[in-house]
């Protein structure tokens, strides 16, 4: 396959500039990849490409490129799941052979979002959070979407599993759909290969307390924690919740004591949810780490709160690390 320009390159340089050149016996310089790339986006993939020293064409890579929504394998006529009351219910897409699915947003619709979701990526063997998380923190609608922080890259026949445990105590139903696009050709083998490694290192990750938050009402501090796993760093970008009423909140670092507030922070400033977030600068937290999560209950009844951190688990051997 010919090595593709870059937009800005494709931009910077005309069809009579590329016939100059071609009588020079010289082309635009190409933008040289790095032997290790670990993530990327089909937005940085040229439209054009150069045929030969004088003409252009469509990018075939993106010829065969087309927006995908993925849903549930069909059951119920458009793949609606019906959790009973109180109870859980597994369900899984599958990707068939026609080619890889790139998913990029999550979304949804249930009738009380009062619901936890688990999400078991058969790829890689493992589920992508340390804990069933609360459906409102990281499943957007169609309108208001939850972006993942990259790309979660799913190979040819795998599937990822949904397990849904309603909360509510009344029947649930739930209709999700992950906007992805597919790539209708053998990626693996071409645009991707040089990913396969990167795609074992790095996998979209969500981390909820160890223990369900349900602060008692009392102006006393109540403390949670965060574990973080022992195979992966994880880089942490985004922090959504959603709590039955007001609460404050700081957050420290047990192992380096580092503080992430200088104070106390309100619930109100303190966080997004699925369809109203904001990202900031990622942050490493190795592996192994616990985050001290202290709560003040603002409220004058329980108080639940659902907290998210949205982010990368990268898995390398540390061991191995200078």
């Amino acid at each position: 396959m010919e090595q593709l320009q870059t937009k800005q390159e494709i931009a910077q340089t005309s069809i009579p500039q590329v016939q100059q050149l071609s009588k020079e016996q010289s082309l635009p310089p190409q933008r040289k990849l790095p032997e290790k790339i670990y993530r990327s986006r089909i937005e940085g993939i040229a439209p054009l490409i150069c045929k030969d020293s004088i003409n252009l064409e469509p990018n075939p890579i993106l010829v065969r490129t087309v927006p995908y929504q993925w849903t549930f394998d069909e059951q119920a006529g458009d793949s609606i799941v019906v959790v009973p009351a109180g109870g859980t219910v597994s369900r899984v897409m599958t990707n068939d052979y026609a080619g890889p699915v790139m998913v990029k947003y999550l979304m949804g619709l249930a009738t009380n979002q009062n619901l936890l979701i688990n999400i078991l990526d058969n790829q890689y063997g493992s589920y992508m959070m340390n804990q069933p998380i609360y459906y409102g923190t990281i499943i957007g609608t169609g309108n208001f979407p939850f972006e993942l922080s990259d790309y979660l890259f799913v190979t040819r026949s795998q599937i990822l599993r949904y397990d849904l445990t309603d909360l509510s105590l009344a029947p649930n139903t739930v209709r999700l759909v992950n906007d992805s696009f597919r790539l209708y050709f053998p990626a693996e083998e071409t645009l991707f290969n040089r990913l396969s490694e990167a795609n074992k290192i790095s996998r979209n990750y969500f981390y909820t307390t160890d223990q369900q938050v349900t602060l008692v009402v009392s102006a006393a501090i109540q403390s949670f924690f965060i574990t973080f796993i022992n195979v992966a760093d994880f880089m942490w970008n985004r922090t959504t919740f959603i709590s039955d009423g007001a609460f404050r909140a700081r957050i420290v670092n047990v192992a380096t004591g580092i503080t992430y507030t200088n104070g106390w922070i309100h619930s109100s400033m303190f966080g997004g949810n699925a369809q109203n977030y904001k990202d900031f600068e990622a942050m490493f937290i190795c592996r192994g780490s616990q985050l001290r999560i202290d709560f003040v209950n603002l409220s004058l009844l329980p108080n639940r709160v659902f907290l998210t951190l949205t982010g990368m688990n990268y898995y390398y051997d540390r061991r191995s690390q200078v």
